[in-house]
């Protein structure tokens, strides 16, 4: 079979290590149960199996020794891409969506592969020779322990493991990012310059209440289009499918409802805030519960994670520690907060869609254009594992489907009034009409 380029991505160490060492890094095989071999995999004979990720995969063979790779599903035993080669029954996870194996050669090396449970693709990563005869393969986290005998009778443990090459940026990428940061900073700046003189509160929290409706429609898309849906969302469908997109198109009706019944209610109060009208209300301490209990749950249940998911993206293509992406990002976004208030926010928004979407063009067009078999591929390829799907009619509320996202946008537009950073957005416009735009 055709194997998956790893375009050197990837390099295969292997390392000698002492028995004491290699005591300590093997890892136990799973205890796994064979499901009834039934279907694709009626008349074969288990040689290994590994499950990953809540989905069994076994290697197999036929009757005349001939090697498969099954997957056990809900709708039970489905063949998959043939191994590449004799493998040996030991299998091991690797990341989020790869088991590796090792090649069953009888000339005195091993080759190391890897296959890609979502694209359903083997991949030969390399090979090394080995200082004598294989006694005992153990699974390590990702990779393998080998064991073998030389002539004069001395076992030797080799730690066969992958590593990923770092395609580092360029001064030229770390130049473009240094732009962007001293940019966006500079936007508060000039804010900060143009209205530090004004002593009216709105100009800081609203913008004056003077930004046009499209940039605050822009805002609003950046505010809601955090790190989980740019960079989680997309794995999610890129693993199963689009399921989650129906949560968009149904979320469509919920704003629509606010535009025209909840955003003229909160513009006609005239509100500083969304916890201003707790305060006009109830009583102040009502006010100030309310905004607590926000801020707690914005820090520790929303900017925790809008925060850390860019930071691993940042960390693998620059090499910086995860902790110093969060306090780079964190530093800019608080700098020109709070020097620009929210016509700064508003406007280091709209750039930041501009690279966003940009960004996610420029990749979806390189992908397409450079995989085997071009646009046309993608689609078949796409088509082919129903990658498309989007609707989910079954009343089983458990999965994504359509009757859970109607659930959850009418909840939703029940609440929606609370939520500061949204009507923040909401409040800063010129007029009723534009904020319902």
């Amino acid at each position: 079979p055709a194997l998956a380029r790893t375009d050197g991505l990837v390099a295969l160490t292997a390392k000698r290590i002492t028995a004491e060492e290699a005591r300590v890094q093997a890892v136990a095989a799973d205890s796994l149960g064979v499901p009834d071999l039934t279907g694709a995999a009626a008349g074969l004979t288990p040689l290994g199996l590994i499950e990953h990720y809540d989905s069994l995969w076994m290697l197999a063979a036929t009757a005349d020794g001939q090697q498969v790779w099954l997957n056990h599903g809900p709708a039970g035993w489905t063949q998959k891409a043939s191994p590449p080669g004799s493998l040996r029954p030991e299998l091991q996870r690797g990341g989020q969506a790869h088991v590796l194996a090792l090649g069953a050669e009888a000339s005195g090396e091993v080759s190391f592969y890897t296959y890609h449970t979502i694209t359903d693709a083997w991949a030969r990563i390399g090979s090394t020779a080995l200082p004598g005869t294989p006694v005992e393969v153990q699974r390590t986290q990702g990779g393998f322990l080998i064991t073998t005998r030389d002539a004069a009778g001395e076992t030797i443990t080799t730690h066969l493991t992958v590593t990923l090459t770092k395609r580092l940026l360029k001064t030229a990428d770390w130049a473009i990012i240094a732009v962007y940061l001293v940019f966006t900073a500079a936007i508060g700046y000039y804010y900060y310059r143009q209205d530090k003189l004004k002593k009216d509160n709105t100009e800081f929290f609203l913008g004056g209440r003077n930004i046009p409706w499209w940039a605050a429609g822009v805002s609003l898309y950046a505010t809601g289009t955090s790190a989980i849906s740019y960079i989680a969302t997309p794995a999610k469908s890129f693993s199963e499918n689009w399921l989650y997109l129906a949560n968009n198109v149904v979320g469509m009706i919920g704003t629509i409802v606010v535009a025209i019944v909840i955003v003229p209610l909160i513009r006609r109060l005239s509100l500083m805030s969304v916890y201003h009208y707790l305060e006009m209300r109830f009583h102040p301490n009502i006010r100030v519960l309310a905004s607590a209990i926000a801020i707690v749950m914005q820090l520790g249940g929303r900017m925790s994670i809008v925060l850390f998911l860019p930071s691993l993206a940042m960390s693998a293509v620059t090499g910086l520690d995860v902790i110093a992406s969060i306090l780079i990002m964190g530093v800019v976004t608080i700098l020109y907060t709070v020097l620009g208030g929210m016509k700064a926010v508003i406007w280091t928004d709209f750039i930041q869609v501009i690279v966003m979407l940009g960004g996610a063009f420029v990749a979806i067009g390189f992908i397409m254009f450079h995989i085997e078999g071009g646009v046309g591929g993608f689609f078949q390829t796409a088509i082919a594992n129903d990658k498309f799907e989007t609707f989910n009619w079954s009343l089983d509320l458990t999965q994504a489907t359509v009757w859970g996202f109607i659930i959850l946008n009418i909840l939703g537009v029940l609440v929606y009034p609370q939520d500061q950073v949204m009507m923040q957005r909401v409040l800063s416009t010129k007029s009723d009409k534009e904020a319902g735009w």
